[in-house]
């Protein structure tokens, strides 16, 4: 998969009135199949954003690590800074550092488990089809 991210919204299936047509195609899981490729395709977008936000707190807590003790930390919350105390700066890192795994691993499980089906799916439909259809990404 490259690198080039694209917006969902670009990505969004058509709406119904510029199909002409009131229904979609729906997919296996019972939900329109278009809506199925966009959430593989969220998924795998969340994985990088996550991977450098947890990147970027192992960084911040080893510049921690060499900050004087008396010094306030200015610690970002949404858009605006405040001043907390080193351990309770570095607290808020350990905890966030907690959330951000716990986060890419429930990701990391979705993306294998929608991965093991299309496997799955695959192997049904080329075993029935052979060669006639293409499956695979371009």
């Amino acid at each position: 998969m490259s690198n080039i991210r694209v917006p969902l919204t670009y990505l969004s299936p058509p709406s119904t009135a510029e199909r002409g047509r009131g229904s979609r195609r729906r997919g296996l899981l019972g939900r329109p199949a278009e809506d199925q490729y966009l959430q593989q395709v969220e998924r795998q977008d969340r994985r990088p954003r996550g991977t450098q936000e947890k990147e970027y707190l192992e960084d911040l807590s080893q510049e921690l690590e060499l900050a004087d003790e008396d010094e306030p930390v200015r610690y970002k919350i949404g858009d605006s800074f405040i001043h907390l105390t080193l351990e309770d700066a570095q607290a808020r890192i350990a905890r966030d550092q907690e959330v951000v795994d716990q986060q890419l691993e429930e990701v990391k499980t979705r993306i294998d488990d929608v991965t093991g089906k299309m496997g799955g799916l695959k192997t049904q439909l080329y075993a029935k089809f052979g060669k006639a259809i293409n499956l695979e990404k371009d």
